[in-house]
């Protein structure tokens, strides 16, 4: 072993020199010989694979397959210790490995535009298991496993035989272990050839995995370059090891980690670098006395001889030279070694801290061993489950989508002088500028469907107790729900998941299909449905548009969808609108939005939406997103209803309540109007029993009593006209907003001086001055007319105190 390099004083071709891998071993005609092996396994079959094996293993075989038999016998043949411990070192690979296994997924990358990931087996692998002088159950396991999860159909496993004949029975349990049962007595170039190009016996694969010497090496290489030959793993050499190691470092520990990559053979390397001399010095000490009690000495000792002890000015520049030199394997026997990772670039694999032997990932704590070497590292990976799968590519534009990305695409193609490229995209959007936009069956369902959450249109829904059958039918014995048989309020069994009796109610009252209404527990959970229906965390959006609502955005916030805002435009003294040519542009230009909220008449301004403007809108965002009407007022306003759309627009929800005219807040009952597809998909992550059966009872009530509801609504808008009159006339009223609700939102000077005061009078309003838009700004309720006066006297006595005060303040 040289002495130790100090790396500041090497000039750039002495520190190129000093990370110079070791040559391969000359064999002056390796690749002919290779490729004449290769040539007699293709020409001759199993009758070449057994004459090969005979004259290379030494071994008359009469079959080279090993039988199921021989496979269930391996076990029985092993130490109960080892079987132990390759069985769990199966459970921790495979643990690591499936946790970190490709996931299909599926996205929109603009509106229209839905591209997704599919992942599908390799169907014919091929794993070699070299042997050399010992047995390798681990690489049986680190290959076997990977190919058991990515669910390859067809594994084939090789591996040389011993001098019985068979092979070694650990190499043969750890393989059952992977479910592998077409296993061969193989080694060498001849295994790689029989797995490549197929034999009566040996299937042909598809993907050639694992490590061996240099024959086996070149044969890979080989196969891997003939169109009818297979794909391998990963470029393979000597194995390998750098160590960084500072003050802490134990010697002896040190030329432990260095030796045990150095006994793989004459060819492997050593690296270690330091900060340290120190330490330098005694891990050459060690090495020396630790080689000799080595059974393997020989190999170990000619590995040392390439070995590098290096001196570096601190720990950085020895990841520096790590980088340089891409190893197989990095220790970092350091106080701090995650200090260190995030500027390691380049390793096949790391271990961090002195207690983390090289040894433990080569065989049981879960992480593969067949990694890249000779500095593959900087371009290649270790095997793992991705190893063994294609990943698939699918995309489907729909054409709003076309619509979309055509153009774009168009012009790329033409700055590539593809023109036909050009032609089959523009001549698919000439065929859509035939058909104008009253041709379009915005009834449809399908463009809406695709925009729910890929989760959600696949899962089964819960099936409750009142699925199965309806709650109160007295010719049923209801066994099935572990309730109660009998209880004094009346209220033991589970109500009906969707009360049938008020859905046909609430249905008859909103003029639609009983199939496109849900019933819940008010319309915020109709807005959580429709968030967690839609939207998927950190990918899809919602649009509000403030000042609104804040349920929108605490529902997103819970699911983790973006949120983008479009405040309302002022427009004078007639209040807040919306801006829908900067809506359609925030939508367009947006990605994967796929709710927009508007409220009508809008909470906490109260104007309605025009509805010549909503109609232009759904027909621009059919097969864009959904929208999503907010109905919670409808009942005080005069316009049209959004929910009588609702059959010609199936992106078109609409919500309702009956928590404000009808007068049951307290009850909690909320309404979705939408397709009935869509209806059917929210019920799917609905809660079994959103209505109880109480509330339900109350809702039937207030729902046939029409009369009443038309008092409370023709009370509240003569109530909302006088009291708006009213505040108005207060000199430090600056603006009332008109509504179409049953409240008003008015402007003032010292509103929070107001509030306050409203509130020492046991009269609550609400303060909207910190909503977009509304500085100084409360929103009244009306109440009764009573309550109203209360009101209205108590401002009155506030302004006098105002004006009090301001004159005392001139005098």
């Amino acid at each position: 072993m040289e002495n130790i390099f100090e790396w500041r004083a090497l000039s750039a071709l002495e520190q190129e020199s000093v990370l110079a891998r070791p040559e391969p071993p000359q064999h002056a005609n390796l690749q002919a010989d290779v490729a004449a092996i290769i040539a007699q396994v293709r020409a001759q079959g199993d009758a070449g694979l057994l004459a090969l094996t005979q004259r290379f293993d030494r071994v008359g075989l009469q079959t080279l397959r090993v039988s199921k038999e021989q496979i269930a016998a391996a076990e029985s043949q092993l130490d109960p210790a080892l079987v132990q411990a390759i069985r769990n070192a199966y459970m921790r690979i495979r643990r690591f490995h499936a946790a970190g296994a490709p996931q299909a997924y599926q996205l929109d990358t603009e509106t229209g535009v839905r591209c997704e990931r599919l992942i599908r087996p390799i169907q014919h692998v091929g794993l070699y298991v070299p042997a050399g002088t010992a047995p390798l159950p681990s690489t049986a396991l680190m290959l076997g496993v990977p190919a058991q999860l990515a669910g390859c159909p067809n594994i084939v496993l090789c591996s040389p035989p011993q001098a019985n004949g068979a092979i070694h029975p650990a190499v043969l349990f750890a393989a059952s272990l992977c479910g592998i049962e077409s296993i061969f007595a193989l080694g060498g170039v001849q295994a790689i050839a029989a797995m490549a190009y197929g034999s009566e016996s040996v299937p042909k694969c598809d993907k050639l995995f694992g490590p061996g010497n240099a024959y086996v090496t070149q044969a890979k290489q080989q196969i891997s370059m003939d169109p009818r030959g297979a794909a391998i793993d990963l470029p393979a050499g000597p194995s390998e090891v750098l160590v960084i190691a500072d003050q802490n470092a134990d010697p002896d520990v040190v030329a432990a980690d260095l030796l045990s990559q150095a006994e793989h053979g004459s060819d492997s390397q050593v690296v270690l670098l330091s900060d340290q001399r120190e330490l330098l010095r005694a891990v050459q000490v060690a090495l020396a006395k630790q080689l000799e009690l080595l059974p393997r000495v020989a190999q170990a000792a000619a590995a040392l001889n390439y070995a590098r002890l290096i001196l570096v000015g601190d720990l950085a520049e020895a990841v520096d030279v790590n980088n340089r030199y891409a190893p197989e394997h990095l220790i970092l026997n350091v106080e701090r070694p995650r200090e260190l990772l995030d500027q390691v670039l380049h390793a096949g694999s790391i271990f961090l801290g002195p207690y983390t032997p090289e040894s433990a990932g080569d065989y049981n704590s879960g992480t593969n061993h067949v990694l890249p070497t000779f500095g593959y590292a900087r371009s290649y990976s270790g095997v793992s489950v991705a190893s063994f799968v294609r990943l698939i590519t699918v995309q489907e534009i729909s054409p709003v989508g076309l619509r979309q990305i055509g153009p774009e695409t168009i012009a790329m193609a033409q700055a590539e002088q593809l023109q036909a490229h050009a032609h089959a995209v523009a001549i698919r959007l000439q065929r859509l500028s035939v058909a104008s936009d009253a041709q379009l069956d915005y009834a449809s369902v399908a463009p809406v469907l695709s925009l729910l959450r890929p989760d959600v249109q696949s899962m089964k829904p819960y099936s409750s107790a009142r699925m199965e059958a309806k709650a109160g039918n007295g010719s049923l014995v209801m066994l099935n729900a572990n309730e109660a048989p009998e209880s004094p309020q009346g209220l033991h069994r589970y109500p009906d998941p969707q009360p049938a009796e008020l859905v046909n109610a609430l249905a008859n009252f909103y003029r639609v299909r009983s199939d496109q209404l849900l019933v819940g527990r008010g319309s915020d959970e109709a807005i959580d449905l429709l968030t967690r229906g839609f939207c998927r965390a950190h990918q899809d959006a919602v649009v509000v548009q403030p000042p609104t609502f804040g349920m929108y955005r605490v529902c997103a916030d819970v699911q983790g969808a973006r949120v983008l805002e479009l405040p309302l435009r002022r427009a004078g003294t007639s209040g807040f609108h919306i801006d829908w040519a900067a809506l359609r542009a925030l939508v367009s230009n947006s990605s994967n939005v796929k709710l927009v909220y508007l409220c009508s008449p809008n909470n906490p301004t109260g104007q309605s939406i025009d509805r010549a403007e909503l109609r232009a809108f759904l027909h621009w965002s059919y097969a864009r997103c959904v929208v999503v009407v907010d109905e919670a007022y409808q009942e005080y306003a005069t316009g049209e209803s959004a929910a009588n759309w609702l059959a010609e627009y199936s992106h078109l929800a609409v919500l309702r309540t009956l928590s404000k005219a009808f007068g049951l807040a307290g009850a909690r009952v909320g309404v979705l109007l939408a397709h009935a597809q869509v209806v059917a998909a929210l019920r799917k992550i609905m809660p079994p029993y959103p209505v109880p059966s109480l509330v339900a009872d109350a809702a039937l009530v207030a729902i046939r009593d029409v009369a009443a509801l038309q008092r409370r609504v023709e009370l509240a808008r003569q109530e909302l006209a006088r009291v708006s009159r009213e505040i108005a006339k207060l000199p430090w009223v600056h603006e009332v907003h008109a509504s179409d609700a049953n409240f008003i939102t008015f402007a003032c000077s010292n509103a929070s001086a107001l509030y306050q005061y409203l509130l020492r009078q046991q009269i609550v309003v609400r303060d909207v001055s910190h909503y977009v838009g509304l500085s100084e700004c409360l929103r009244v309720s009306m109440g009764s007319v009573s309550e109203n006066d209360q009101l209205l006297s108590a401002m009155k006595r506030f302004g006098e105190q105002l004006a009090s005060t301001a004159g005392a303040n001139a005098a």
